[in-house]
């Protein structure tokens, strides 16, 4: 299998000798050294920064900051989660302070389940993050606060919902969304 590489190697794709007792060690070498080339090439890629063009989700890397708990039976994908007790729960909760410019919320920390569960647990993503978001039954513009509700959903409210949802990321493009820790209303 021929692939082309920025990073020149400094040997041909096929060893250089016509002894057959060591080509099919030497050829061996080659191909692991190239396959090891190709993996190089793939991580260099991913760890250059974004370019203006890139999409935004790029600039987060190649895998979220995820990790398999316990969790109720609702935690399905897509659902917001946070810890509660020994396990994870549907929702989110925080802490309410009272200003002279009023009420103002804080979220504690959460996460998302981004695979269905498995024997009791849920693999859940970290913020800080972001995801393609289906938001166009919403009408969501670019800048808007996304909150979850009770059951851990992910919705869109014109304006601060209040007490019963809690804010959790922002609308960064019609498709997407940067979920933040600890948010604040």
């Amino acid at each position: 299998m021929s692939y082309k590489s920025q990073i020149n190697l400094g040997i041909s794709r096929i060893p250089p000798t016509k002894d057959n007792k060591i080509y099919a060690m030497m050829q061996e070498v080659y191909n692991a050294l190239h396959l090891l080339n190709s993996k190089a090439e793939a991580t260099v890629d991913v760890l250059q920064a974004p370019t203006a063009a890139s999409a935004p989700s790029d600039s987060f890397g190649p895998r979220l900051n995820t990790f398999w708990a316990d969790a109720v039976a609702e935690a399905t994908r897509g659902r917001i989660v946070s810890l509660s007790g020994t396990e994870f729960g549907v929702g989110v909760a925080g802490l309410t302070f009272t200003t002279t410019a009023g009420d103002k919320r804080v979220t504690d920390p959460y996460g998302i389940v981004v695979a269905e569960p498995e024997g009791g647990q849920s693999l859940i993503a970290w913020p800080p993050f972001v995801l393609l978001v289906d938001l166009s039954a919403s009408a969501a513009p670019i800048g808007g606060t996304i909150y979850t509700d009770s059951a851990g959903a992910i919705v869109y409210a014109a304006t601060d919902p209040g007490s019963a949802h809690w804010p959790v990321g922002r609308v960064i493009a019609t498709d997407m969304v940067l979920f933040i820790s600890n948010m604040h209303s």
